[in-house]
């Protein structure tokens, strides 16, 4: 644990009551997904200078078979200076990025995964900081051990939201200086509060996803602004 963590080992397997469903809208859910993709977290934005968003799940049994949206949709809140546009997005511009991508391992203050949990899950400590420095060779890493001299986010915070929170996949393999890192989806800090460019929902909600989500399905997530079926 006091060693600097290689990206390999954070994206560990992802690289680190009843369900009650329907059809879904075809045009909601183009098939931009590999076909290996079983499961979906979309994330649609009301506006885009705006920070509230809903989360809806999606899935579906094989590559060929219809979507289904799995309800209920939940309230969340993205970036405090709302979306920005596909491929925009860059370093604390308090934006999220409009992006499909993967996801990766869950981290908490706890020491056990919380029951129910397929992801795989790792104990953050008061050692373990994420580079948001650009230009840092470590730009969008995990790293343990001494407090880095460069700028970074402390993996254990004063307030609830990384209590609990899941990595997501974006900006990595390849990652690209100044395109934003440690974009999770997390508890947030209070309800209405926007992030600095994560996804946040209650904590109940977030472990509802995760308990959801099955690294075997190969899930992801989508960010985007409401279409007019959306409204």
């Amino acid at each position: 644990m006091k060693t600097i963590i290689t990206l390999f080992a954070v994206y560990s397997l992802a690289f680190c009551g009843a369900i009650v469903a329907q059809d879904l809208v075809p045009d909601l859910l183009p098939e931009t997904q590999p076909p290996e993709t079983l499961q979906l977290i979309r994330v649609v934005v009301s506006s885009p200078g705006g920070s509230e968003a809903t989360v809806s799940r999606y899935s579906r049994e094989s590559a060929s078979a219809p979507w289904q949206i799995v309800l209920p949709k939940m309230s969340a809140m993205i970036g405090r200076a709302g979306l920005a546009p596909q491929g925009e997005k860059r370093e604390k511009d308090g934006k999220t990025p409009s992006a499909e991508f993967g996801v990766g391992c869950v981290f908490g203050k706890e020491p056990q995964a919380p029951e129910g949990l397929k992801l795989p899950y790792r104990q953050a400590t008061s050692a373990d900081f994420w580079i948001d420095e650009d230009g840092d060779p470590r730009y969008n890493r995990w790293i343990s051990g001494e407090k880095p001299d460069v700028s970074h986010e402390n993996l254990i915070l004063n307030d609830p939201r990384y209590d609990l929170s899941l990595i997501s996949m974006y900006n990595v393999n390849p990652t690209t200086n100044s395109k934003g890192s440690a974009i999770f989806l997390h508890v947030w800090k209070e309800p209405g509060y926007p992030t600095s460019g994560c996804v946040s929902l209650s904590r109940q909600d977030v472990l509802t996803i995760l308990r959801w989500l099955d690294p075997k399905k190969e899930p992801r997530i989508r960010v985007e602004l409401a279409k007019d079926d959306d409204r």
